[in-house]
């Protein structure tokens, strides 16, 4: 929305802030329709989320149930505080975005207002770019598991 303020302002949109785009309606269609897929998919994804932290409170009661010293309790609390925030970086955050970018895209798509278009791109491009910086770290985490597998057998 800020964005579209600051656009108008420096003369890149010639139009009022109630301006309509100029999308047929099967474009909008069909952009509410992905919207209605990018929901089904952020419930899944609160759905695992919603898995990996039973699984991980289970990890976390198992390992206390041990009598040992407290390693194996601190082993599995350990263990399963990582599960949760793995669920929470990789399920959660990105079904969260998700559900933000489809509920953007469609009030753009009942409003057509550019606006509402705006703000539906700029919460997609939080979206893709949180995905991008994820993929990117867990690329580099792979190549240096990589390495440090060649550097053990060796």
């Amino acid at each position: 929305m800020d964005n579209y303020q600051q656009y108008s302002q420096h003369g890149f949109v010639g139009q009022q802030n109630q301006a309509q785009s100029n999308l047929s309606p099967y474009i909008l269609h069909n952009l509410k329709q992905t919207a209605t897929w990018m929901r089904v998919i952020s419930v899944i994804l609160f759905v695992l989320t919603a898995i990996v932290f039973l699984f991980a409170i289970f990890i976390i009661a198992a390992g206390s149930g041990t009598r040992r010293i407290g390693v194996g309790s601190s082993i599995s609390s350990a263990v399963g505080i990582l599960y949760i925030l793995l669920a929470v970086i990789i399920y959660l955050i990105p079904g969260i975005l998700l559900m933000i970018h489809a509920n953007s895209l469609s009030n753009f798509s009942v409003t057509n207002s550019l606006i509402d278009l705006d703000n539906a791109v700029s919460k997609g491009k939080s979206y893709w770019t949180y995905i991008g910086v994820l993929a990117l770290i867990v690329t580099i985490i792979f190549f240096i598991g990589i390495i440090i597998a060649i550097a053990a057998a060796s």
